[in-house]
């Protein structure tokens, strides 16, 4: 009898937390797909990969992660995304955080860098079997926005590829990047809201709305 009872708490926690994990995968690709109507399934692999892998696999060479981001700051003119910082995925670990706030002297260069490398660090990630289980779960729920994600087969069997020869990082597609030309660094919530939230939540309004590409 106890143990009855005991297998049927396991069931419905195990319910429970299914559901929950199921609710917040779905807002995240509400917000994906409401605010960048242009996604490619690609896209929103990116999203949820970037917040359980964080910035780890852009830094294994450090000069060249710090040029390449010097570069785009460069070439930046103007916000990108749909708020200068947002979550990704649906554990929200990391914040996308626009390049324009540096760009635009909001957070001083040698800050932002300090809080990109340290992303970087000390963060533990999935085994690649792990994540794979994840998108597997991820992609059951996007699914149900294929109609709203254009060449949807055609990515899932790319990214399936990928997975199976042992690449997990992706780019964004090329429909995305032409429409919105994105500009952003990931940083890691806990060093975002200490470091980096301070000075955006200051941010006047006017200056912070976006100038993405139709």
């Amino acid at each position: 009898m106890r143990r009855s009872i005991l297998l049927m708490i396991i069931s419905l926690l195990m319910t429970n937390c299914s559901t929950f994990y199921r609710d917040d995968i779905e807002k995240a690709l509400e917000y994906q797909l409401t605010n960048y109507p242009v996604s490619g399934l690609t896209d929103l692999y990116k999203n949820f990969f970037q917040d359980r892998y964080g910035p780890g696999h852009l830094l294994t060479d450090s000069a060249a992660a710090m040029n390449s981001l010097k570069e785009e700051i460069r070439n930046t003119y103007g916000f990108s995304l749909h708020h200068p910082a947002e979550t990704v995925g649906y554990k929200h670990r990391f914040v996308r955080v626009d390049l324009f706030l540096v760009r635009n002297g909001t957070i001083p260069f040698d800050l932002f860098t300090r809080a990109f490398l340290s992303s970087g660090q000390s963060f533990e990630q999935p085994e690649p079997e792990q994540w794979k289980k994840e998108w597997h779960r991820i992609l059951l729920v996007a699914k149900k926005y294929r109609d709203k994600i254009e060449g949807f087969d055609r990515d899932k069997a790319a990214i399936d590829s990928l997975l199976n020869a042992g690449d997990l990082a992706v780019h964004h597609s090329r429909m995305y990047l032409d429409a919105y030309d994105p500009h952003y660094r990931i940083i890691r919530k806990d060093i975002f809201d200490k470091e980096l939230a301070p000075l955006i939540n200051n941010l006047p309004e006017e200056k912070g709305k976006t100038k993405q590409k139709r």
